[in-house]
């Protein structure tokens, strides 16, 4: 328990240290205690966060990286990571083509809004993960579903 409150702390200076782009962006990237997804998450930095990359290494699927951000150290994935002048950021979630903003996560429900291809959007969770099946997302003021297949990290300027 005591771990747990010791990450939200963490969690919300870091969202505060950043600043305007806290509103911004929300989206969170998982920290892992080692460098692959079998490895424990031991807390999440909000998109938008600097980060400072320690070292990366190539994984099973994926390169890992090795991070810290104020108490915040452990593994995130690579394409996670961006990178805006010198420095590397959590990077924020975007959509790749347009899209419809669905109210419920099946294709033919009510469309909430259309959102534009490149757009940031705010994740709140993946049932399957960023990239495949519904993704729950805030957009402009509105909740509701992507494809998680149209998001991706805004991943300019890696590697690293």
């Amino acid at each position: 328990m005591k771990t747990r409150m010791l990450f939200a702390a963490t969690l919300a200076a870091l969202a505060l240290s950043c600043g305007a782009n806290a509103a911004e962006y929300a989206s969170p990237i998982n920290v892992r205690s080692g460098p692959g997804g079998k490895w424990p998450v031991v807390a999440t930095i909000p998109a938008g966060v600097d980060v400072q990359v320690l070292t990366c290494a190539a994984g099973w699927k994926w390169r890992w990286c090795q991070v810290q951000a104020g108490d915040v150290k452990g593994w995130v994935k690579e394409v996670g990571l961006g990178r805006t002048g010198g420095h590397a950021d959590v990077a924020g979630v975007v959509t790749q083509d347009a899209t419809a903003l669905h109210k419920a996560p099946r294709l033919f429900s009510h469309v909430i809004a259309t959102i534009p291809a490149g757009a940031s959007v705010d994740v709140v969770h993946c049932a399957s993960g960023l990239g495949s099946g519904w993704c729950k997302v805030g957009y402009g003021g509105a909740v509701g579903y992507v494809r998680g297949g149209l998001l991706a990290r805004n991943t300019f300027g890696l590697p690293f």
